[in-house]
């Protein structure tokens, strides 16, 4: 298994073309969903974009007992974002499961 080790942010702004993206925005949307108890967004690198948001959600509880697929819960957040949030701010790298944020 591959591990993720989160320490802390090198730089508080994600690139999107020519457009800058806080983490901390996408972060705080993202924590207003139900089935979410904690995210972390980073940038991660994209030959048309420079960077594009990619969040690691920690499920909530009652996302754990629901019988949806992860596949299911992915797209139902990248939903939640596009609906509240203009297309660079979309995670163009897509959502993954982890079970807990290093803090």
């Amino acid at each position: 298994h591959d591990h993720l080790f989160i320490i802390e942010r090198i730089k508080q702004l994600i690139k999107v073309k020519n457009h800058q993206v806080a983490p901390a925005e996408l972060e705080a949307l993202l924590l207003s969903h139900e089935l979410v108890s904690d995210a972390v967004v980073v940038p991660v690198p994209n030959d048309m974009a420079g960077e594009v948001p990619k969040v690691f959600v920690v499920k909530d509880k009652g996302a754990v007992t629901q019988e949806s697929s992860d596949t299911n819960l992915a797209e139902a957040l990248k939903k939640y974002i596009q609906e509240r949030t203009a297309r660079y701010k979309w995670l163009g790298d897509g959502v993954e499961f982890i079970n807990s944020v290093p803090k």
